[in-house]
């Protein structure tokens, strides 16, 4: 099954009209939402918080979170609250996480997906060269 890359934002038809620097950072918004799907693959596309399949009372759990989280995301993202999942393989990290992409995006935020070991290796990379966590969070 294919599954169709969901578009993060679309150009507004009527007005208000955009400006130039408007129209800009929205393509380049549509286009680094396309470009994470393509990075995580198309499998991640389709996720949303209704269709995640809660089979254990953790899993229900985890889920009541991600709502409350999503309820308030803009408010979450701009005051710096943000998500951590952890656990084994295969208990539905990644599905929950990807279920947030869209709406962050469609809200004009950037997002990126990393691991634990991806974030650990920038922060020790950043440490050695003296650099400020801030920064390296931010890339």
């Amino acid at each position: 099954m294919v599954a169709k890359i969901p578009e993060a934002v679309s150009l507004p038809a009527t007005e208000p009209k955009l400006t130039w620097h408007e129209e800009q950072r929205l393509r380049d918004r549509q286009r680094l939402h396309a470009d994470l799907w393509k990075d995580r693959g198309r499998r991640y596309a389709q996720c949303t918080l209704d269709n995640f399949v809660a089979t254990t009372e953790a899993h229900r759990a985890v889920l009541g979170q991600m709502r409350e989280y999503a309820a308030s995301l803009k408010q979450n993202i701009e005051s710096g609250t943000g998500i951590v999942l952890t656990g084994p393989a295969g208990t539905g990290k990644d599905h929950l996480i990807a279920a947030l992409f869209t709406p962050a995006c469609s809200l004009g935020f950037s997002v990126r997906w990393t691991s634990g070991a991806g974030m650990f290796s920038r922060i020790r990379d950043a440490i050695q060269n003296d650099d400020a966590e801030r920064m390296v969070i931010s890339k």
